[in-house]
């Protein structure tokens, strides 16, 4: 297990214990035991590692090691525990498993799958003001950033985390791109499901052509919205 915020690098082994499922959230799940490696390999011995700095360097997208980075790895790494086991007894192949956050205050597993919920729901995506089912991960005019929902004169920016004033400036951002290439009026939605500041929401008040939802996911997956009136 790589870990991407502060103290970068390889901290934990995690052994599968299932085969993997297909999941709403996550696309495929498994379930499984992480266990911390003590140290954990620093990100700077990775880079300054003649076999493994190609390797680290540019991980996004990577779904898999060459061999020969595995088998530097395990001569780098201190002596790993040995494979988990448990006692626990698992759902079988023939049963759907829920995803249940880690954290409290959120119904959905990742943004992803809160924002396709929204794009294909028609309810959901005509109080947003969408006239017709919108597109997702559309790019901005001249950018390379991507935009949750889109449709011409509409755009919403989805967020599963803590979403603050930041928020608002992205959408902003997204706005004023959409707005010099096709000219007209912008409308813009902040969906969120993790809770938001009161200066975002005393903001989005402030405002005439954005608006601030919270969305809950229904006991059949489907999403519910409620409007920040602050």
């Amino acid at each position: 297990m790589y870990r991407t915020t502060r103290d970068q690098g390889i901290v934990g082994i995690f052994d599968f214990l299932s085969d993997a499922q297909p999941h709403p959230d996550m696309r495929w799940a498994a379930y499984g035991v992480l266990r911390a490696v003590t140290p954990f390999l620093p990100r700077d011995v990775l880079l300054a590692d003649g076999d493994l700095g190609s390797t680290f360097r540019h991980m996004r997208g990577r779904k898999s090691l060459p061999a020969l980075v595995g088998e530097r790895l395990l001569e780098l790494l201190p002596r790993l525990p040995d494979f988990a086991t448990t006692d626990e007894l698992l759902p079988g192949p023939e049963e759907h498993w829920e995803w249940i956050p880690a954290r409290p205050e959120t119904d959905w597993g990742s943004e992803a799958a809160m924002r396709d919920a929204l794009a294909i729901d028609q309810n959901a995506w005509k109080s947003l003001g969408f006239k017709a089912r919108p597109l997702t991960e559309k790019r901005p005019p001249g950018s390379t950033l991507r935009m949750d929902l889109y449709d011409h004169g509409v755009i919403a920016e989805c967020k599963n985390v803590l979403s603050g004033l930041e928020v608002l400036r992205q959408l902003d951002g997204y706005l004023d791109l959409c707005h010099r290439d096709a000219g007209g009026q912008w409308t813009g939605h902040i969906v969120v499901s993790a809770g938001y500041t009161t200066e975002l929401a005393r903001a989005v008040r402030a405002r005439r052509n954005i608006r601030l939802w919270e969305c809950r996911r229904a006991i059949d997956g489907r999403p519910t919205l409620t409007e920040v009136r602050v």
